[in-house]
């Protein structure tokens, strides 16, 4: 279901809540208008994402919706005739007046079943939403802290990443957790055969110093 999509269904159900509230307090031309805003807001969801356009006209929707679903049998005629029966609704309440301009508390009230009706059945013919893996969910630079990337060959003077476990404790009281030390090769020597197996040169030793490990002089950062 794309995002948008999604935006409308969430303000359609909005709308029905504020519409039963508008019936509890006695407004009942209010809670009619406010129930074709749901079913609205559903049809332009059911559109979106069939489409990709956004109707502005209360016309240009209606005859969208009604070519979207004339032939799917998952919507009765009564879901198929309430945008068009509750505009009327809307319309007593915009525009009316005088005697002609009242809704009653019955009319509201069977206004706001069917748009919630309405607004699941709409939903329902939504594609399913397909889950995330748990590499899109976490992300995917949340991998093994410290497990280094694949080696790169050094005969190739790339970069070697040499993954430090436990056992060469810093002075900084770094509790000997793992590191990842990043060095970059500038020619091969028979240090590079012990850091391609993942093996550290011995601390003091002319390799590391060589190499500048940390670790080598005080265990640097």
């Amino acid at each position: 279901m794309k995002e948008q999509t999604s935006a409308y269904l969430e303000k359609a159900r909005e709308l029905l809540d504020q519409a039963d509230t508008m019936l509890g307090v006695d407004l009942n031309e209010a809670a009619g208008r406010t129930a074709y805003l749901a079913g609205f807001h559903a049809a332009q969801a059911l559109i979106f994402e069939n489409t990709g356009r956004v109707y502005k006209t209360h016309g240009g929707l209606q005859g969208e919706f009604s070519r979207l679903v004339k032939d799917d049998p998952r919507v009765d005629d009564q879901l198929r005739a309430f945008l068009g029966r509750s505009y009327n609704l809307k319309s007593v309440a915009d525009y009316e007046t005088g005697p002609t301009s009242h809704v009653s508390a019955e009319s509201a009230r069977e206004a706001i079943q069917t748009a919630r009706r309405f607004v699941e059945r709409v939903a329902g013919l939504m594609p399913a939403q397909q889950q995330p893996t748990l590499a899109e969910r976490f992300g995917r630079s949340a991998t093994r802290e410290a497990e280094p990337g694949p080696e790169q060959d050094h005969e190739r003077g790339n970069t070697v990443l040499v993954n430090t476990r436990a056992g060469f404790r810093g002075q900084r009281g770094d509790g000997g957790h793992p590191r990842v030390h990043r060095i970059s090769m500038v020619r091969a020597t028979e240090t590079g055969t012990n850091l391609h197996r993942g093996k550290r040169p011995t601390l003091g030793s002319s390799s590391c110093k060589r190499w500048h490990l940390s670790g080598c002089d005080g265990f640097g950062a």
